[in-house]
């Protein structure tokens, strides 16, 4: 699982005392000893480029050994930090090699200097990865564990295993039921940023009058929404106290019940999202299990401060209700403008009494639940702001700051004159534009995943009727009718007036989206797909497009709609058909043109695999080939604006980009992009596309040839 913790330690008793030392501050996947730093370190890059998290602790005799290493592994500029600089002071003559050693950093990389400069920690990214770099003396170890240079791996290494137990929770299949109660709305607020985990959860107002005896309020609770939902488990996130943050699961028998405390300097968040990640484990062990404790395990007893909670929420709930009474029929009657998504989390969200100890509010209008885990605050990080920016720029002032030109001249006693143009014959210098453009062949059009509407007609054409296009298209799927179908897609006013029929929206996004000259069961498909993707997002018009100047009246599209939504007038009350995986409405994504083979949701936007959008199936429309040119000297300034600092960009364009892999979608040779290394920064195809290329690239499809 990529985001692991891999340590490097030097061989020996020393070397295991470290490893012991730093295995108490974070997680280590596996720790291997080294006698050559130089290895280690070219293997510890290595490993940060394919997505991991590597720590290398190296004695004061290897240190610098190990910096260069990393520096040349990464194919990095070599920069002199800043901090590093003020925290060194006047310990060394400037510029000579012991000053060099010290205060270089491979660019982009944060420090976090030592009290006295020397052997300072330093942590900078790698392609998807970290790299982390400490001292091994047991003094400098301690002082370097103090800074908090594990917060971004922390935070990277949380993530991956929130990502995994989602992904195993979805994919048992079992669903679980989260009390309306405490900060259980941030499991279900961190799970709607995983498609995969989609209507695994859902949140329930569960009462219980049970006695609590030897069992916690938490566990009654949970079990309380289990039933109540009739769900597989129950599960509950208590408010945050003094204690920390009480988190439970539970079945019809039993309850686990586990207190997170927080560690010395960590903030509410910090705590929430340890109690997420706790609660998903569980159920993760839970649905693996079939049970959430082993029998005869006893839960804990409820305390005095849980019930002080559970008195201060119903308090809040009774002036919440309170206080929506007077917003609904308070004098002021006039509508505003409002965000969904914040009306969404102020919906979820519980506002705190004031009370003496009482931690800081997590929840509110201006707090997004997925900050829980937020990998960086770029505010704490070494930036360009602090380095002169190419070599002959003439950067000075304060915090300006030298770069050096190769690992050579790190060591080197003496600094180089250094001016642009003094290169090798041939050899363009950072202040020149770079000549040449790239040059981009292009398959299909689209993302790729779901239904291609090119493929749907060339189907209708060779008999195929809507419904086998659609479970062609959308596998582990069934076509069923919608009994809630609603009329209108935004309701008339009181008068009757106003409003938009499903009817019209249908019809008008087809013809957008497919054309009205398309196939009749290619239309009809298309008209299912969309009434499903606008359910399963709940909002319709959320990514599609309509035509609203179409005049439908009495159009094929018309028919088409009308065929799917089981009426023969506009009047009649409809039931549409739709894709149901598991009961439940299909994310029922669709595109314009496919590259030869459907790709997956994971190629196209990461997570977990979705059964139903796993790709694999040949689509029998003609592909459609474009090209796209592009100067060097733009695509240079696209990359750095993505990127930034995090791209390597040397003097030859055409090793600026690289395909790394892809799913052999049109051929062996060619398909829909995983990973492209954009100056060294790993991306996924389709964030290249759409963040880098500004969708210019019609699919993440392509070929890429640089010409001089």
């Amino acid at each position: 699982m990529a985001g692991n913790v891999y340590l490097y330690t030097p061989s020996g008793e020393n070397g295991e005392k470290t490893g012991s030392e730093i295995a108490a501050c974070i997680p280590v996947y596996n720790t291997e000893n080294y006698t050559d730093i130089k290895k280690a370190a070219t293997d510890a890059v290595s490993r940060a480029l394919r997505g991991e998290i590597s720590v290398i602790a190296a004695d004061e005799e290897q240190f610098f050994e190990a910096k260069a290493g990393i520096i040349k592994g990464l194919g990095s500029r070599v920069l002199r930090s800043a901090k590093l600089t003020a925290a060194l002071g006047d310990r060394f003559p400037e510029k000579s090699r012991e000053y060099n050693l010290h205060t270089a950093v491979p660019e982009g990389a944060e420090a976090f200097p030592s009290a006295d400069g020397m052997y300072s920690p330093i942590s900078c990214r790698a392609g998807k990865g970290i790299i982390i770099l400490l001292p091994g003396s047991a003094q400098r170890l301690s002082q370097a564990l103090e800074t908090g240079i594990f917060k971004t791996a922390k935070a990277k290494n949380a993530k991956e295993k929130l990502a995994v137990s989602l992904g195993k929770i979805a994919a048992s299949g079992k669903k679980t039921a989260v009390a309306d109660f405490g900060k259980g709305a941030a499991l279900l607020a961190v799970a709607e940023n995983y498609p995969e985990a989609s209507g695994v959860f859902e949140t329930v107002t569960a009462l219980t009058d049970e006695k609590y005896g030897t069992k916690s309020f938490e566990a009654c609770l949970a079990k309380s929404a289990k039933e109540t939902a009739e769900a597989d488990f129950g599960a509950v996130i208590s408010e945050i106290s003094e204690e920390g943050v009480t988190v439970c699961v539970s079945d019809s028998e039993t309850a686990r019940v586990e207190t997170i405390k927080g560690e010395a300097g960590e903030s509410a968040k910090q705590i929430l999202a340890s109690a997420v990640i706790r609660e998903c484990e569980m159920l993760e062990e839970a649905v693996a299990e079939g049970a959430v404790i082993a029998p005869g395990e006893k839960v804990a007893g409820i305390s005095k401060r849980s019930f002080i909670i559970i008195l201060s929420c119903l308090l809040v709930t009774v002036l919440a209700c309170l206080a929506i009474a007077i917003a609904l029929f308070g004098k002021e009657t006039g509508k505003k403008e409002t965000d969904p998504a914040a009306d969404a989390l102020e919906a979820s969200s519980v506002q705190e009494v004031e009370a003496p100890g009482e931690v800081e509010l997590i929840l509110d209008n201006e707090t997004t639940l997925t900050e829980l885990l937020s990998e960086t605050e770029t505010s704490s990080i070494d930036t360009f702001d602090n380095y002169t920016t190419y070599i002959g720029s003439g950067a000075s002032g304060p915090g300006a700051a030298a770069i050096f030109t190769t690992i050579a001249q790190l060591f080197d006693d003496e600094e180089e004159e250094s001016t642009a143009g003094e290169t090798a014959e041939g050899e363009e210098t950072s202040a020149t534009e770079p000549a040449g453009r790239f040059i981009f062949t292009v398959y299909g059009w689209g993302h790729g995943a779901g239904m291609s509407q090119d493929g749907a007609k060339a189907l209708a054409r060779s008999g195929k009727s809507c419904n086998q296009i659609l479970t062609y298209y959308y596998p582990n799927t069934v076509i069923m009718t919608d009994p809630n179908t609603p009329m209108y897609t935004e309701q008339p006013d009181a008068e009757g007036k106003g409003g938009y029929t499903l009817l019209a929206f249908l019809c008008r996004t087809v013809k957008q989206e497919i054309g009205d000259n398309a196939p009749y069961e290619a239309l009809k498909a298309q008209a299912v797909a969309a009434y499903t993707y606008a359910m399963y997002h709940g909002n319709f018009g959320a990514g599609q497009t309509m035509d609203y100047d179409y005049a439908y009246e009495g159009t094929n599209v018309e028919r088409a709609v009308m065929d799917v939504m089981n009426i023969t007038s506009a009047e009649q009350q409809p039931h549409c058909n739709y894709v149901s995986y598991n009961g439940r409405y299909a994310n029922a994504v669709y595109f314009s043109n496919c590259a030869g083979t459907i790709t997956s949701s994971v190629n196209a936007w990461g997570g977990n695999s979705i059964p139903y959008l796993c790709g694999g199936m040949s689509s029998p429309e003609e592909v459609d080939i474009t090209t796209y040119e592009i100067s060097a000297a733009e695509m240079r300034n696209r990359i750095m604006s993505y990127a930034g600092s995090s791209a390597q960009l040397g003097r030859n364009p055409a090793t600026w980009l690289r395909i790394i892999s892809h799913d052999g979608a049109y051929n062996e040779a060619i398909g829909y992009i995983y990973t492209i290394s954009v100056g060294g920064v790993e991306m996924s195809g389709n964030t290249f596309r759409s963040k880098v290329m500004g969708g210019s690239l019609r699919s993440h499809c392509f070929t890429i040839e640089y010409v001089k």
